[in-house]
């Protein structure tokens, strides 16, 4: 029988994360345990990741951002790894105060892979993100 693994402690970190007002570098180490667990020596984190939050190749790429109101932000800023660095994933996470976001890369809105395969791939995931986040909110 397989020996049950218990999530208790990374699940608790990861709510503090939530729930901390904190700026997410000062947050970010309660972000790491539950997907270090979960992934193990799989999951990859900034400069072994092209500066993402968090990695995973072939499923996941996690944005971290201090404030729910820099979501749609964070999740373009995590479409534009894909191509700038050419990260692949088939899930992007948004992690931020007070909220998460999953989404499934395939089946995205047109206008939103319109946006992201016209942005400037000389641009930073992070500016690339912001420009697309003021373009969609307008």
């Amino acid at each position: 029988m397989a020996k049950e693994i218990n999530y208790g402690v990374e699940l608790q970190y990861f709510t503090d994360y939530l729930r901390s007002d904190l700026n997410e570098d000062a947050k970010r180490y309660l972000l790491y345990p539950l997907f270090k667990k979960l992934y193990k020596e799989k999951f990859k984190i900034e400069s072994n990741a092209s500066n993402a939050d968090g990695y995973v190749e072939g499923y996941l790429l996690i944005e971290a951002k201090t404030n729910y109101n820099q979501w749609l932000e964070g999740f373009y800023q995590g479409l534009h790894y894909q191509r700038k660095f050419g990260l692949a994933y088939t899930t992007i996470m948004v992690v931020a105060h007070k909220f998460v976001g999953i989404w499934k890369v395939k089946g995205l809105p047109e206008h939103v892979i319109v946006y992201t395969h016209t942005a400037d791939l000389k641009k930073s995931p992070s500016e690339i993100g912001k420009n697309l986040a003021r373009k969609t909110t307008m």
